[in-house]
């Protein structure tokens, strides 16, 4: 055999070698492609029938925005808080967004302190709300907070100030 023919068959059996290679690489990446995308047809196929379930809580569930102003400067907004629909309150959509100390009185719920902020008699600075409402602007609660309804896309501001 000569010499160019050994080098010829050499480099065959390489490439046939390596192709082959190649080839088994790209038949189990394509495989693994195919169970996900299986994996992918079934987890859509299971959310497609829970839509009803999820537009369903949707539906007895109010979006509102809490803002909290603890009169140092640091104000915090929460957009879109969800609260029940049925008999959401002031209160609740604190109790959804802060750390909240309060005590229970006949007349309703009188917030003590906001995330640790507690209210000061020495200064007269009380944690007090106010409900958004369009034409008058921002409009100090006149019930317990516990007391006043909220509905879809009301806006709540907690403020710490002097009183």
């Amino acid at each position: 055999m000569s010499k160019a023919r050994s080098y010829a068959i050499v480099t065959l059996l390489v490439w046939a070698l390596l192709s082959s290679i190649a080839a088994s690489w790209l038949y189990m990446e394509n495989e693994r492609i195919r169970s996900d995308v299986r994996s992918l047809s079934i987890e859509n196929e299971r959310l497609r029938s829970n839509i009803g379930v999820y537009t369903a809580r949707l539906t007895k569930v109010n979006f509102v925005d809490v803002v909290i102003d603890y009169g140092n400067g640091t104000v915090r907004v929460y957009e879109d808080v969800p609260v029940p629909r049925i008999r959401s309150t002031v209160f609740q959509a604190l109790l959804s967004v802060a750390y909240v100390r309060y005590t229970e009185y006949p007349f309703g719920v009188f917030v003590d302190s906001i995330d640790g902020v507690a209210n000061d008699p020495s200064t007269s600075r009380y944690w007090i709300y106010y409900v958004y409402i369009e034409g008058k602007g921002y409009v100090m609660g006149e019930v317990a907070a516990n007391l006043k309804p909220i509905g879809e896309g009301d806006r709540v501001s907690w403020n710490y100030t002097k009183f």
